[in-house]
């Protein structure tokens, strides 16, 4: 009995199917899951976002946060005349303490040399 050469490249075929489905068909099994299970986080995080967009948009039309963001600028720009301010009075109290040290530097030495008494 002989084999065609037909058949035999037929049943070679049909053998390194089966080898190659049974080399990578758990692996694609596996990843099949995974990708299910990573399709269903994405399509979970997408609807949170979007009810998160949703939110965000109700948020920023309504009027009172448009009132409260107009009232948070005014009192950074309060903020910010007070801190130029206080620096201004920190510079102004150093410069005086300064100059109160000269004077009485200079009044203890005038005092000093009027004690002396002079020899002529």
């Amino acid at each position: 009995m002989e084999i065609c050469p037909e058949n035999k490249s037929a049943k070679t075929e049909e053998q390194l199917t089966k080898g190659v489905l049974q080399l990578y068909e758990p692996q694609l099994a596996t990843i099949h899951t995974q990708l299910k299970e990573l399709t269903i986080k994405q399509e979970s995080v997408n609807d949170l976002m979007s009810s998160q967009m949703r939110k965000l948009d109700n948020i920023q039309n309504d009027a009172t946060w448009d009132a409260m963001m107009a009232h948070i600028a005014s009192r950074r720009a309060r903020l910010q005349l007070l801190q130029r301010n206080m620096m201004y009075l920190h510079k102004k109290v150093m410069y005086l303490q300064k100059r109160a040290e000269n004077i009485e530097k200079l009044s203890k030495k005038k005092y000093v040399h009027s004690s002396k008494p002079s020899t002529g």
